[in-house]
């Protein structure tokens, strides 16, 4: 998974989010097609299956809403 935020100004996975904010420059995973996961406060890429995730992650749908994590993170 990508780092983000950095110097770009690209979001991408890792960039930091607010997902109370209906900012997008707090928020803005939504225009880039990522899903502003709560816990970590990152875009990240969402998914409903593994299927839907990049080879070696999975889909992580247990906080309700799915996103695409590393499979060796610990939960």
């Amino acid at each position: 998974q990508g780092s983000g935020g950095g110097t770009s100004a690209a979001v991408e996975v890792g960039s930091f989010c607010d997902p109370s904010s209906p900012d997008l420059h707090a928020n803005p995973c939504d225009a880039a097609g990522l899903f502003c996961e709560p816990d970590s406060r990152t875009c990240q890429l969402p998914c409903a299956t593994d299927a839907d995730c990049p080879s070696s992650l999975l889909c992580d749908t247990l906080s309700g809403a799915g996103f695409c994590r590393n499979a060796i993170c610990g939960d």
